[in-house]
């Protein structure tokens, strides 16, 4: 029996307020493919349109609530950027995602998951720490449950 094909979820965002110019459904198109060529089965599809320097998205935090309940195995982006433009932030995401079981993995910047975003590599140190752990405690659920986020 052949081993099943991994879960995948995919994230598209934009850094507007409205997509006139169809960017999102590039992404989705981009990803798509990019499923494919992975062997991935799609199981769902977060957008958001807004600052990436604001990780508080509905789009997101639906990813999160996603793997934090189990049902994915990889998160796909284009970019790294597309999750957040903050290297702490973004290294603090990869990380908890990992901790889920979940790997991220950019079109653009391959396996985000083993690259230098998964630890944080241009801030090490205590500053890189508190950030993470600020960000394991809070809470992300878009419905507001009670559910932690927790790398």
């Amino acid at each position: 029996m052949g081993k099943a094909k991994q879960r995948a979820w995919l994230y598209c965002r934009i850094d507007a307020p409205e997509d006139v110019l169809g960017r999102l459904k590039g992404q989705r198109s981009e990803l798509t493919a990019y499923a494919g060529q992975l062997g991935m089965d799609i199981i769902g599809i977060s957008e958001d349109m807004g600052s990436g320097l604001n990780m508080k998205r509905s789009g997101l935090h639906e990813v999160q609530a996603t793997a934090l309940a189990g049902r994915m195995d990889a998160l796909l982006v284009t970019q790294a950027s597309r999750i957040g433009r903050s290297v702490l932030e973004l290294a603090a995401f990869t990380k908890a995602m990992g901790n889920h079981g979940v790997a991220v993995y950019s079109v653009l910047d391959g396996d985000l998951s083993r690259s230098q975003w998964a630890v944080g590599w241009s801030r090490p140190g205590e500053e890189a720490a508190q950030k993470s752990a600020r960000l394991d405690q809070e809470e992300l659920s878009s419905d507001g449950s009670a559910q932690q986020w927790q790398g």
